[in-house]
């Protein structure tokens, strides 16, 4: 979803005179917060590291109190 809507907001810039790239902005913010996600998601922890976790949360919302 990225990629497709910075297109559609650097084609609305385009349109609207291309004067102040305001477009950049979400741009910039947006991947930002993609690399750190990224980067928690496949350095930080791996995979199955967050699937044992997962598994064990759900483990515990059923067991009996």
């Amino acid at each position: 979803m990225y990629v497709p809507i910075q297109l559609i907001l650097l084609v609305i810039w385009i349109a609207t005179g291309a004067n102040f790239p305001w477009f950049a902005f979400p741009l910039l913010g947006w991947g930002i917060i993609l690399a750190v996600h990224g980067v928690y998601a496949f350095v930080v922890k791996t995979p199955e590291e967050i699937m044992i976790e997962r598994a064990a949360r759900e483990e515990q919302r059923r067991a009996p109190v």
